[in-house]
């Protein structure tokens, strides 16, 4: 078992709080991001769960064993059976890849003798064999780091993190600095192994749609503090206030006044989640708003933002400033006046 939870972590650095009751919780084998804006903790709170930084107050356990805790325990991070990967795969040049991906078995070797118990060198050589073909890497076993890609620089470093059998793997924007396409082919690479070899593991990102696009969980930072984990779909459709909504994906915001699981509002009578009473700031999605030539609240476009499947259209209507994405075959002309309909229900903050 490996499920990860951190509960109530506060973490002072310079003599102020970068970390303000942190509480998650990361499944046995799930795969987890963190999100939020650039300062907000991300990057420090890995750094707690692997050791590296103490918490002033909270605990941090681990397969059900307490590895930070503010009051009186504290493991250190060589025995937490934590694996890294940073943004840059700093990989030792010196050493070959397959090399390199070995280095990474001597942190297990050392909790092993600990534990009373020895790695065969058989044991290695199937390891490391199944890893570097796992990652891609068995053609390149005899390369040198200068001799690799960025992308396969970034599969050595997976490697070698993997090699040590951890029950929690850390990675910190470890596809922040690859071009678009390769970020998006050994992202799923990465998943796709992850998942096989039901390793639990905890991710920082800058990218939204990234996070969403791979996680089990999304955990969202603001301030140091966790203000929402959920699904990705949850996230997406529920989020627990207009900041989330924003920073997640696009959305519309309109007044409305609320009675039960309706609202009123300039875009009609709408169902909204959760039920409320009275004035209410209801939030839609771009993909809500249908656009046709007639049957709702009229409409004139004044941008088209066109991302190949699909588009952002903005809307000039008398409820106001919208934003449709509508699919690629039916795309209207800046300055077409269309008619907007909203389906599905709505999101209502008190």
């Amino acid at each position: 078992m490996s499920e990860l939870v951190v509960d109530g972590v506060v973490v002072d650095l310079g003599g102020a709080d970068v970390l303000t009751d942190v509480s998650l919780r990361v499944h046995d084998g799930a795969f987890a991001v963190i999100v939020g804006p650039s300062g907000c903790g991300k990057s420090t709170l890995l750094r707690t769960i692997a050791g590296l930084i103490p918490a002033r107050a909270g605990r941090v356990e681990l397969g059900g064993e307490i590895v930070t805790d503010a009051a009186a325990v504290v493991v250190p991070p060589e025995r937490r059976g934590v694996g890294w990967v940073p943004q840059d795969a700093t990989l030792f040049p010196h050493l070959t890849v397959a090399q390199n991906v070995a280095f990474g078995r001597a942190g297990l070797r050392a909790r092993r003798r600990r534990a009373g118990k020895a790695l065969r060198t058989t044991d290695d050589e199937r390891v490391l064999g199944e890893l570097l073909e796992l990652t891609g890497l068995g053609a390149l076993a005899s390369r040198y780091p200068d001799q690799l890609s960025g992308g396969q620089a970034q599969r050595v470093a997976l490697a070698r993190a993997l090699a040590a059998e951890p029950r929690l793997l850390l990675l910190d924007e470890p596809f922040a600095a690859l071009d678009p396409q390769l970020r998006g082919e050994l992202r799923e690479d990465v998943r796709t192994l992850l998942g096989r070899l039901r390793v639990t593991c905890l991710m920082v990102t800058h990218d939204q749609d990234e996070a969403l696009l791979i996680a089990d969980t999304v955990v969202v930072m603001r301030d140091g503090r966790v203000v929402q984990q959920s699904t990705p779909v949850d996230l997406y459709r529920h989020p627990v206030s207009p900041w989330v909504a924003t920073f997640v994906g696009e959305a519309v915001f309109t007044d409305g006044v609320a009675t039960g699981s309706a609202a009123s509002t300039p875009l009609g009578d709408l169902v909204i989640s959760p039920p409320a009473s009275g004035p209410v700031t209801v939030m839609l999605r771009p993909e809500q708003f249908e656009l046709a030539p007639e049957g709702g609240i009229s409409a004139r476009v004044t941008r088209v933002q066109y991302g190949g499947h699909a588009a952002l259209v903005h809307l000039d209507s008398e409820a106001g400033a919208l934003l449709a994405r509508v699919p690629a075959g039916s795309i209207p002309r800046v300055a077409d006046v269309v008619a907007v309909r909203v389906s599905g229900s709505a999101v209502a903050y008190s």
